[in-house]
């Protein structure tokens, strides 16, 4: 707003102080029965048209013509946010909402088979700050099915997202018993988007990390992880659909053994 700054004094000059006080508060008017207030708007509107400066004509042009869209959202009603909201939630079906967390509740592992993780040095080349408990574990994630089980091997770097609410795992996918997740990132990341930084919404980014969810009070990424399950529920692809459904009910297990096996 620096470029309306800039013409305050010269702007109360011209226009008085009616739209513009000595607050730093700047009026827009879209709609009036007071005939003193139109004049006074359109002096400001005169003003900056001949003020020779484009950036501050530019601007004002702007925010006077979005005047009533900005006022529309402004005094959209809390009624109609919870609306959105609630309907937001409604199609989050691997999660419930406890208070103001979101909880996983699709079928999880039963178990699985512990094998000591190789423990990585704390070398702050390779150990960032929010990559608790990091390590390379190899385990089998194993589902009870009616007398059968259902056994999928998972051999890959790991660790706890950091400094944030959520329960957050995150793997590398560059190991072969993760390859069926590994060779849908192309129109994984087209259907569900590709993340930035550690604590983006969302779930897989550019170096082959893939995050699972399993609670959060970030609707963002409740919805992400809700993209993603569907993503693979409809690829036609048992193998990848498999796997990721193990992993992402495993998740609070494999948080909780790198909690009580791994250093953070």
């Amino acid at each position: 707003m620096d470029p309306f700054t800039q013409h305050r004094d010269s702007l109360q000059k011209k226009c008085g102080s009616g739209l513009m006080n000595e607050w730093g508060w700047l009026s827009f008017i879209s709609e009036t029965t007071d005939a003193e207030q139109a004049r006074n708007q359109q002096c400001h509107y005169d003003y900056f048209k001949e003020a020779n400066d484009k950036e501050a004509w530019e601007l004002f042009q702007a925010v006077l013509g979005g005047a009533n869209s900005i006022l529309d959202y402004l005094q959209t009603s809390p009624e109609e946010n919870e609306t959105v909201s609630e309907l937001s939630i409604s199609e989050l079906s691997i999660f419930e909402l406890e208070g103001e967390t979101f909880n996983l509740i699709i079928d999880k592992i039963d178990y699985f088979t512990e094998v000591s993780p190789f423990k990585l040095e704390r070398d702050k080349k390779y150990l960032q700050s929010w990559q608790l408990h990091k390590a390379i574990i190899t385990t089998n994630l194993i589902k009870k099915k009616g007398k059968n089980f259902l056994t999928k091997k998972f051999n890959t770097l790991v660790f706890k997202q950091g400094d944030t609410k959520d329960q957050r795992l995150v793997i590398h996918v560059d190991d072969p018993t993760v390859e069926p997740l590994k060779r849908h990132s192309d129109s994984l990341q087209k259907k569900c988007g590709l993340g930035e930084d550690p604590d983006d919404a969302k779930l897989l980014n550019k170096w082959g990390w893939l995050s699972f969810i399993s609670k959060t009070n970030d609707v963002k990424k409740a919805q992400n992880q809700q993209c993603h399950y569907d993503y693979f529920k409809e690829a036609n692809d048992k193998e990848a659909w498999e796997l990721f459904q193990a992993v992402l009910g495993g998740t609070n297990l494999i948080l909780d053994y790198l909690q009580t096996n791994v250093e953070p």
